[in-house]
């Protein structure tokens, strides 16, 4: 599947739902260090969140420093 027909013709039969136009801006939007500040703060600490193994106690320990990885990483993606 290395082109977007080839892509569109596999996932014909599965009948997706599509994003409106709003869905996708939202979607596509630059994330900010305020947003992802607040998700980290909210974390519950004795939980993991992710398949990484580590705890909200150990994203809000190094935050700041995460931070700057996380919102790199982001903006790489996009």
């Amino acid at each position: 599947l290395e082109n977007p027909g080839e892509v569109d013709r596999f996932l014909q039969p599965y009948n997706l739902p599509k994003l409106n136009q709003e869905e996708k801006e939202i979607l596509n939007r630059t994330i900010m260090c305020n947003e992802s500040n607040s998700v980290i703060k909210n974390l519950p600490t004795s939980k993991v969140p992710g398949s990484d193994g580590f705890t909200g106690t150990f994203y809000q320990t190094y935050k700041e420093r995460l931070l700057l990885i996380l919102l790199k990483l982001f903006q790489k993606i996009k």
